[in-house]
């Protein structure tokens, strides 16, 4: 796994993530012998969400879709579509959901 890698050996998207979610070489090679399995998800789901310069542009437009902006994710705002079931998300809103990470027993 990527946690057990020296950052020199990281290649350059594991780096890019890493420092994404506040890793620089000196803080991963600190951590790296003393920490389980990092794990860096990509899913956008409610327990982890990468800053949106990480994000690929289908998930940006995804998020978009679900009433987020750059701003608001960035800073953990929820959507203003928190509150509406699953159920009740449109097609189009529904499919960004389940591509970012979330189920309907999630939502």
């Amino acid at each position: 796994p990527s946690s057990r890698k020296q950052w020199k050996k990281l290649n350059f998207q594991e780096q890019k993530y890493a420092s994404c979610v506040g890793y620089g070489k000196d803080l991963w090679n600190a951590l790296r012998e003393d920490t389980a399995d990092l794990v860096i998800c990509r899913s956008g789901s409610q327990h982890f969400r990468l800053p949106w310069d990480c994000l690929r542009s289908e998930m940006k437009k995804d998020w978009m879709e679900l009433g987020l902006t750059r701003s608001m994710l960035d800073e953990g705002v929820p959507s203003p579509l928190t509150d509406t079931s699953f159920g009740d998300l449109n097609p189009v809103q529904q499919s960004a959901a389940l591509r970012i990470g979330y189920r309907e027993w999630l939502w």
